[in-house]
């Protein structure tokens, strides 16, 4: 997603619209606001660490041993985080990457 959206992009910055509409959604989007329309302090920490973790395993292409790395938490933490948000590989039905290599 992120060597597409560099791809893509005409200048130095990656704009928001060359980004997939799932990174910036939240569970207030569901009255059709935009989530950028939406203050920080009207975000519940939820909706914010869903998105972030949304985005930071999108950046990584779903590879979860990076993930980790760069959230900072254990496997089993991601998988708990990942179930509780509803968050499933776009690949859901080929093992993961680092499932492979055990990284």
């Amino acid at each position: 997603m992120l060597m597409k959206a560099v791809a893509l992009c005409t200048g130095d910055t990656i704009t928001r619209d060359l980004l997939p509409d799932f990174l910036f959604y939240t569970e207030a989007s569901k009255n059709n606001r935009r989530p950028e329309a939406i203050p920080a302090d009207e975000q519940s920490l939820q909706d914010i660490e869903k998105a972030h973790i949304a985005r930071v395993l999108e950046s990584t292409n779903w590879h979860r041993g990076r993930t980790c790395e760069i959230l900072g938490v254990s496997r089993p933490r991601l998988r708990r985080l990942m179930s509780q948000y509803g968050l499933e590989s776009p690949r859901h039905n080929i093992r993961e990457l680092d499932d492979w290599n055990g990284g």
